[in-house]
């Protein structure tokens, strides 16, 4: 019975595909030519998810996008050469096939790599080095198996014709539709896939197309060649089929599964694969009070405490220095919204003033509603959006202006951390505004460094300002540095304000805090659009206090 019934589905495995493949006659240049289209298109997309992945552990910065760059094109360059010698030796479709499906079955454990492998090798690595160690690392095998296909299939389509004056015809098609294809996967990528699907699912929806379309095309042409019962069974169909059936459900059971392993006092309340970073919010009881999380890829980016709108983070109750400073205050514009713990404090607080936040995870917005008690209300407006193209674009002028832009681990976005960037907020600051910036920085340094070349060029625009020391000015650890700035020259006293650690019940004076006489190190270079120091300071100053 069982070895009847396996002749059948020989039989009409065989015969389905066969005739279904007879009927529709899909020529094979077609084919040959969506193949390098679909390769074209994984490469970019495997591209700018590649950048995106690294980004959390070593920012956007130039270093991650000239690494992956490189990669990526040497793994091309490579895939071109190799494949070209390949198919001198075997002009046939299969290997070729073959090579295409194990590209994506690669892509998939990237995934896995992502999300376990990393993070723990990027803790060890330099923000210079690590992004290139990482990209040969996990990017280049799967980029060079997917550049062998173009000069593969112009061998197979140039042997396949007797017009030899065709041949150059063959060879620009093959290059424009692979071209195409990387230009659509390029768009695709950054405006549609990312956004709306998240980074694991693009990634692994690119590998599960690479490797169904690979068994297809091979089943396919091997279909539409003279004898194809001698080439093709039923065993390699069905088993190809069950294959991918089985590692696409493997891989949805750990996409919609997975959440990082938490200790046993942490309660999950969402977690998902964010625009810019993973989102992981949860709760968690300290000191026997309850507070809720919002974490990035590596490090807690906001914090509140549950029904109580009180800051948590020490940096950011620095607010009530603005509040006493400009009492009657319109409006405050907040750079980097987080989950909106400012704006639900502050509102709290003052419930006419009109908050406009600027936040570039587009999900955050309404997370911070169902999870971090934002209120609802139109004092308080949000606008996804890059905060120096807002501040450009805006002509509101701002009493207050909050700006955090710092992101997950001690990253800042290099446009917002050059004298433009801050004319840029003095242009949106009222003639009476207070500004105040957040920087990550140390108060003792040797050489040129971030946190002086930071300060010198706030100080350029912002002669008339002060500075606090989150962990006091005698700290030599890195910390979180307030830079409290005036739009007009009149001269002003931090107040006499407090402000309370967070998880403990003690209570410090911010003049305890306040740094004076502070002298910035002269070789520290001013940051500007057109010169721009940021990352190489960065880098520097990530290895100095890297533990």
């Amino acid at each position: 019975m069982t070895h009847l019934l396996s002749l059948c589905s020989h039989f009409l495995v065989n015969r389905l595909v066969y005739w279904t493949v007879i009927m529709v006659r899909i020529p094979p240049r077609l084919i040959y030519y969506t193949t390098v289209f679909l390769t074209g298109a994984a490469v970019l997309i495997f591209e700018v998810s590649a950048v995106r992945l690294l980004a959390p552990y070593f920012g956007a910065s130039l270093y991650v996008l000239s690494s992956v760059l490189s990669v990526i094109l040497a793994a091309l360059s490579l895939g071109y050469y190799f494949g070209g010698r390949l198919a001198d030796r075997m002009p046939h479709f299969m290997p070729l096939y073959f090579i295409i499906g194990a590209g994506g079955i690669l892509m998939l454990f990237l995934i896995l790599a992502g999300q376990f492998l990393i993070p723990s090798a990027a803790s060890l690595l330099s923000i210079t080095s690590g992004p290139l160690i990482l990209s040969m690392t996990f990017f280049l095998v799967p980029a060079f198996l997917l550049g062998i296909d173009s000069p593969f299939v112009i061998r197979i389509l140039t042997e396949s014709t007797t017009n030899h004056k065709q041949q150059g015809a063959i060879v620009g098609s093959v290059f424009f539709w692979s071209t195409v294809g990387s230009i659509i996967g390029s768009i695709s990528a950054g405006f549609v896939l990312i956004p709306q699907l998240g980074l694991t699912l693009t990634i692994a929806g690119t590998a599960i197309v690479l490797i169904i379309w690979s068994i297809l095309a091979a089943t396919i042409l091997q279909l539409q060649s003279q004898k194809p019962e001698r080439l093709i069974s039923h065993q390699f169909l069905l088993t190809s089929i069950i294959f991918t059936i089985f590692i696409t459900g493997i891989l949805s059971f750990q996409l919609y599964q997975f959440t990082p392993p938490q200790p046993e006092d942490i309660v999950t309340r969402y977690y998902s694969d964010g625009y810019y970073s993973s989102i992981n919010i949860f709760d968690r009881n300290i000191n026997g009070t309850e507070y809720r999380f919002y974490k990035g890829d590596s490090s807690n980016m906001s914090a509140i405490q549950l029904y109580n709108p009180n800051l948590v983070f020490e940096y950011a109750q620095t607010i009530t220095i603005a509040e006493i400073l400009v009492p009657d205050a319109k409006n405050i514009l907040v750079l980097g919204g987080g989950t909106y713990t400012l704006p639900r404090y502050m509102h709290a607080t003052n419930s006419a003033i009109t908050i406009d936040v600027v936040e570039l995870e587009p999900e955050l917005f309404a997370l911070a509603h169902t999870y971090f008690e934002l209120p609802i209300t139109e004092k308080i407006t949000s606008y996804t959006q890059d905060g120096r193209v807002f501040l450009q674009s805006t002509s509101t002028l701002y009493d207050i202006i909050f700006s955090d832009v710092f992101n997950s681990g001690s990253f800042i976005p290099p446009h917002l951390s050059t004298i433009e960037a801050y004319q840029a907020i003095k242009n949106r600051l009222s003639p009476r505004g207070i500004g105040l910036i957040n920087v990550m920085g140390a108060l003792h340094n040797n050489g040129p460094n971030l946190t002086d070349s930071l300060i010198k060029s706030i100080a350029t625009v912002f002669p008339n300002y002060k500075m606090i020391g989150i962990d006091g000015p005698t700290s030599t650890d890195l910390q979180n540095i307030m830079i409290i700035v005036r739009h007009d020259d009149v001269p002003f006293i931090i107040p006499e304000t407090v402000i309370k650690p967070k998880f403990t019940d003690t209570i410090i004076p911010v003049q305890e805090l306040v740094v004076n006489d502070y002298i910035p190190n002269s070789d520290s270079p001013l940051l500007f659009d057109n010169k721009n120091a940021t990352e190489r300071l960065l880098a520097r100053q990530i290895k100095q206090f890297k533990r």
